[in-house]
């Protein structure tokens, strides 16, 4: 009887024994399964976080390469600005040039003709004095 009774508890202690070891086994790999998901998370959101980060470096970049082009169009219009300025000036300068020599060129006319003037009433004068005078002087 006993000796039935002590088999009975090996097998039963053996049973228990296999089921604890299932047991470990079971919650050995249900912890691995949910450290490999653990780490699965953080990788994809390393990932995430990288994809992120490069969104934005790309769209830095492109916000830089737009500014830099709006910054070229407005100095490539200031450009163009000065020169239509310096053109307008130039221009002017000249007409101020031109007004200037025609207005030397009637002062020089009007000169002559006061001259000219001068000179034929000389004449008229003296051919007038002479009518009188018989001398001439």
């Amino acid at each position: 009887m006993t000796m039935a009774m002590g088999i009975t508890m090996r097998m039963k202690m053996r049973m228990t024994m296999i089921m604890m070891m299932m047991m470990m086994m079971m919650m050995m790999m249900m912890m691995m399964m949910m450290m490999m998901m653990m780490m699965m998370m953080i990788i994809m959101m390393m990932m995430m976080m990288m994809m992120m980060m490069m969104m934005m470096m790309m769209m830095m970049m492109m916000m830089m390469m737009m500014m830099m082009m709006m910054m070229m169009m407005m100095m490539m219009m200031m450009m163009m600005m000065m020169m239509m300025m310096m053109m307008m000036m130039m221009m002017m300068m000249m007409m101020m040039m031109m007004m200037m020599m025609m207005m030397m060129m009637m002062i020089r006319m009007m000169m002559m003709m006061t001259m000219m003037m001068m000179t034929m009433m000389m004449r008229r004068r003296r051919r007038w004095i002479k009518q009188f005078r018989g001398d001439n002087y």
